[in-house]
């Protein structure tokens, strides 16, 4: 008896593992021959595929940001943003076509012999007159060959495929030096740019200065007074100067007199009652030089006139007069002790400072009063004389802020240059290749096993479907309702052979085209897409 023999079998209910093996006996070819054919594909495309090598180098990111008030702050965003960045302008370079361009002039520069193609025909190519055809193909297989990828968080590797494996180590190496060329230099590049434009707006801004200012001139020159003339004091700056005037006013009349009246009691009991003799100090030249000095800064600074070196001139300025204070008082009274000079020189500044004081009032009091008696007698020339006031000092602070933005360019070129913010450093060098990484043997095992498992099990599973023959006296009962009395063998005869034959036929076609569509994926889609 065929244990295999299904007429005697009775349906169940779940799972029968012996019927599915009986089932795939009974097809057992239609199994075994797509199976043994895809294993045989992957077999076949292992050996006839051109080995593929690949050499890379890493690149690590180096992010440094700088808490400068005057250099932009580079991680104001999150560092997955900026290895996002990092990544973007990697591919954008290594796989423009300019800089591939370079890259394979720079490598048929280096090394002619390893141009494709080989042989003397490529080396002539290469060294003559034009290298540029041979050049331009090379660059365009780069394109497809360049592999860019981020290994981890700040960590980028840059790599070549290619037949030869020197020839990919070769290639890595030329690659790795221009992209660090050029990644540096696209940095500097837009940033010298910008100074560039910012010189040429500076130039035409210093233009406009000077033609305010000699249209300012000519204008006083012509229709102003000569009291006028040179006064400081204008529209724009007059509430300003009215307020300082107060100020000043305020601190020489209330505070500045007790202080200096308690300077000079102490003064007077260390010279035993005796007037210190303050004269002699102002008619020193050095010391009225020193405090001309002083009255033109600080009339300056009052105003708003004077530059940032204004303000900071004023301090040391100060401390000048009281060194030449100090040093006088040393030669007027040489028998007094350090402490007791210390005392009259404190009272000698704050003298000498207020007589500062009283001609900036003076000079300022006399400028605001010339300036309303102008305004009152020619309030048309006055008028005028402020709008072109204006407009020179419009174009004065243009020009200040473009030699500001001009001088931030500078620092940001330098830190370019410095590489501060951030860096990329070759973090691995490139290695020739040890092994080629296609094809794949083990990927292409496995992929051969699915398919021809799948195949295999799909082709005997759609047979089983299609098959709407009765197998089992049970299933004749069961589905028709009608009682067996008795079996017969089957008899062959020229239709059930015709029968049978346009079966085997039909199925041979679909393994056919099944097995064509696996040839095509495993023989021409893998090294594609590989």
């Amino acid at each position: 008896m065929d244990p295999y023999d299904e007429a005697g079998a009775r349906s169940g209910t779940g799972f029968d593992p012996l019927q599915l093996l009986r089932m795939f006996w009974r097809r057992k070819w239609l199994f075994f021959v797509p199976f043994i054919l895809c294993l045989a594909m992957a077999a076949v495309a292992i050996m006839t595929m051109t080995p593929v090598f690949f050499s890379s180098a890493q690149i690590r990111v180096i992010y440094e940001p700088t808490t400068s008030d005057i250099l932009p702050n580079e991680s104001r965003y999150g560092r997955r943003n900026l290895d996002d960045d990092a990544l973007y302008n990697i591919e954008t370079i290594v796989t423009g076509p300019k800089f591939l361009e370079r890259v394979a002039q720079e490598f048929a520069r280096l090394h002619p012999e390893k141009m494709p193609g080989g042989g003397a025909q490529i080396v002539d190519a290469v060294v003559g007159e034009d290298p540029q055809p041979v050049t331009s193909r090379f660059a365009r297989r780069l394109s497809s060959r360049v592999r860019v990828r981020q290994e981890k968080r700040q960590l980028f590797s840059i790599g070549i495929r290619d037949t030869d494996p020197e020839r990919a180590y070769l290639l890595t190496e030329v690659l790795l030096d221009r992209f660090l060329e050029e990644e540096r230099a696209s940095r500097v590049q837009p940033r010298t740019t910008t100074r560039d434009f910012l010189e040429g707006q500076r130039k035409s801004y210093q233009q406009n200065l000077n033609e305010k200012e000699r249209q300012l001139t000519e204008f006083e020159r012509s229709m102003l007074s000569e009291s006028l003339a040179g006064n400081p004091v204008n529209e724009a700056n007059l509430s300003r100067a009215d307020a300082a005037l107060g100020r000043l006013r305020s601190q020489y009349f209330d505070a500045d007199t007790a202080e200096l009246f308690t300077q000079e009691r102490l003064a007077r009991s260390v010279l035993g009652g005796d007037l210190v003799r303050v004269q002699t100090y102002s008619q020193d030249p050095d010391i009225a030089g020193a405090m001309r000095e002083l009255v033109d800064l600080e009339y300056q600074a009052l105003l708003g006139q004077g530059t940032d070196q204004t303000q900071t001139s004023l301090g040391p300025l100060r401390l000048h007069l009281n060194d030449l204070i100090e040093n006088k008082t040393k030669q007027e009274y040489p028998a007094l002790g350090a402490m007791d000079r210390n005392t009259i020189c404190q009272y000698l500044y704050h003298s000498l400072y207020r007589d500062v004081q009283r001609q900036i009032m003076t000079q300022l009091e006399q400028n605001i009063k010339e300036f309303r008696d102008f305004t009152a007698r020619q309030p048309e020339q006055s008028a005028s004389l402020a709008r072109l006031r204006q407009e020179a000092e419009t174009a004065r602070n243009q020009l200040q802020a473009i030699e500001r933005d001009i001088s931030q360019e500078n620092l940001r070129i330098e830190a370019s240059l410095s590489e501060i913010g951030y860096k990329m450093v070759v973090h691995e060098d490139p290695e020739l290749p040890r092994g080629p990484i296609e094809p794949d043997k083990v990927k292409l095992s496995f992929m051969g096993f699915v398919l021809a498992l799948a195949l295999g099990g799909g082709l005997v599973i759609l047979a089983e479907l299609l098959d709407r023959s009765f197998r089992a006296v049970d299933q004749i009962e069961n589905l028709l309702g009608l009682q067996v009395i008795g079996t017969i063998p089957v008899i062959e005869s020229n239709f059930f052979r015709r029968q049978k034959r346009r079966r085997l036929l039909i199925w041979l076609i679909l393994v056919v085209i099944i097995l064509a569509v696996a040839a095509v994926g495993l023989l021409l889609v893998y090294p594609q897409l590989s």
